[in-house]
């Protein structure tokens, strides 16, 4: 392999480091079939939202290669499928170090350790059936009100090219730091000097404006560069040196900075003007579509509940879920000869889930969790959701669910697109025929809960989405409840029972 064809460093870049927009093409392109990249090296790249499906090894190699509450995340970026059903490897190399903290972060967060998680490699897949019990539950669609940002882009003057200065290219910024400090070994100041311009990399002119356009990523073509050669011709001369009958570039000047400022003549100065509206909207918390059966599965135990119970739920929606006459006088006789035991297991034969009718719009869920699965388990048990007659339902799977929230930051006039957020789960209450309340349940795994993004989506749901709901509703619709793993098994009751009792206090 030619290491330079192979090999790509990548980094985010800074005023000594800039980048290279050939590196940027190149590590944008990895999962393209022309890529010929073998290794990357990264710096302060590809912890959160990088998604690159032919990645097929991780190196942390040292102490510091990613944040010690990122282990878990940034090594696992080599996991992706590549193609649905087939047998892939992936190798995941970690110092002592880094081996302790995914060891720890695995454990905490799915209860498995390194050598537990290395054996999955070789599970059998399992097959799922999956069900929906939209008609059996008579789940309506939920009614909400959703903020939507319209952008304009408003043209404020014409491009600086037509009437350009020699001083919108060449900008403070775009020169380099002259002044050269002399010290000892031991930090003191000995004296400073004026750095002299020399000579760095050759070039010239025709090459300096392909450049240009090569950065501009096709939208400035360098016929309509040479149609201001004049200008463009004397800025050359200015960042340049003649050494030998050969043009350098200066050590003074940025290059990368030069040719940033040049591109932005060619552009009219515009300004982004946006509308606000609100509109209603209702969802179906099931794509039924979208939900497919079987599934083929190396996690059954992330389904939930059990397959053997899900069999049982549908078979009890369907009124077939009664022992027969020969299990009914196994159970008399049973009783007669105080064999509880025997009973009990007679009857759980015949049993599928308590609750069944306050949850699992469809069978069985995918939790991401073992934090998740202990909340959906408490809240159907809690008696102050039983006498509520409150259900609750499972929307983190953003394939099947519709409800999800438009989220912006920024101040009116200003606000910014964020993306959407799906709600973990639902605690509803009806009323004639429709949802009236929810509770908007988000469990999180404090690895994640300072994630920036998470933090703006938060703030945009509790303090805009609920209040914008509760205005046109006229009551308070939303309620935000917010859940970390860190939480013990009883402060997860205390804080889920304050909210029901406090949110849905008019319904006892």
């Amino acid at each position: 392999m030619d290491p330079k064809e192979t090999i790509l460093k990548y980094h985010k870049g800074n005023k000594k480091h800039p980048i290279s927009a050939e590196s940027k093409l190149e590590f944008e392109a990895l999962d393209m079939p022309f890529s010929k990249i073998r290794i990357i090296l990264l710096v302060h790249i590809g912890k959160e939202g990088w998604d690159c499906r032919s990645l097929t090894g991780v190196i942390l190699s040292q102490k510091g290669d990613c944040p010690t509450n990122m282990v878990l995340q940034t090594s696992c970026r080599c996991l992706r499928q590549v193609e649905k059903g087939k047998h892939e490897s992936a190798l995941i190399w970690l110092n002592q170090y880094n081996a302790e903290k995914l060891n720890m972060q695995l454990e905490k967060k799915h209860n498995i350790s390194i050598k537990e998680f290395e054996k999955g490699a070789n599970k059998v897949d399992k097959e799922i059936k999956r069900y929906s019990r939209m008609d059996y539950l008579k789940l309506p669609k939920i009614d909400y009100y959703q903020l939507r940002v319209h952008y304009d882009c408003i043209i404020k003057g014409k491009p600086q090219i037509l009437n350009p200065k020699l001083s919108d290219v060449i900008t403070p910024e775009s020169k380099q730091a002259s002044i050269v400090k002399i010290q000892d070994f031991e930090q003191r100041l000995l004296g400073m000097d004026v750095k002299k311009a020399m000579e760095t990399e050759p070039v010239n002119y025709n090459r300096w404006l392909y450049d240009i356009s090569k950065e501009s990523f096709g939208m400035l073509p360098v016929s309509i560069l040479r149609q201001h050669d004049e200008f463009l011709r004397q800025i050359f001369n200015e960042i340049t040196l003649l050494k030998n009958g050969v043009r350098y570039f200066s050590s003074v000047f940025n290059i990368k900075i030069i040719n940033q400022n040049i591109r932005k003549l060619f552009y009219e100065k515009r300004d982004l003007r946006t509308t606000e509206e609100v509109i209603p909207q209702d969802a179906r918390l099931l794509k039924i579509e979208s939900l497919t059966s079987p599934v083929n599965t190396s996690e059954p135990e992330s389904y939930y509940p059990p397959q053997d119970i899900t069999e049982k739920i549908i078979l009890e929606d369907k009124g077939q879920l009664k022992p027969d006459k020969k299990a009914m006088e196994m159970m008399r006789l049973a009783e007669e000869t105080e064999n509880w035991d025997i009973l009990k297991q007679l009857k759980l034969k015949y049993m599928s889930h308590p609750e069944k009718d306050r949850s699992f719009h469809y069978l069985p869920y995918r939790l991401d969790s073992n934090f998740e699965r202990l909340l959906l388990k408490q809240v159907l048990a809690l008696a102050a959701a039983k006498k509520r007659n409150l259900e609750i339902y499972y929307n983190g799977d953003n394939s099947l669910t519709e409800f999800k929230i438009h989220c912006y930051k920024g101040s009116s006039g200003r606000k910014r697109y964020i993306g959407t957020y799906t709600p973990d789960f639902l605690i509803i209450k009806r009323k004639n025929g429709k949802i009236y309340k929810a509770i908007i349940v988000e469990t999180k795994g404090s690895l994640y809960a300072k994630d920036e993004i998470f933090q703006l989506k938060r703030t945009f749901v509790e303090k805009e989405f609920i209040e914008i709901n509760q205005n046109k509703a006229g009551y308070p619709k939303f309620k935000y409840l917010y859940l970390e793993d860190s939480l013990t098994e009883s402060e997860l009751i205390i804080k889920t029972v304050s909210a029901i009792e406090d949110f849905f206090e008019e319904e006892m």
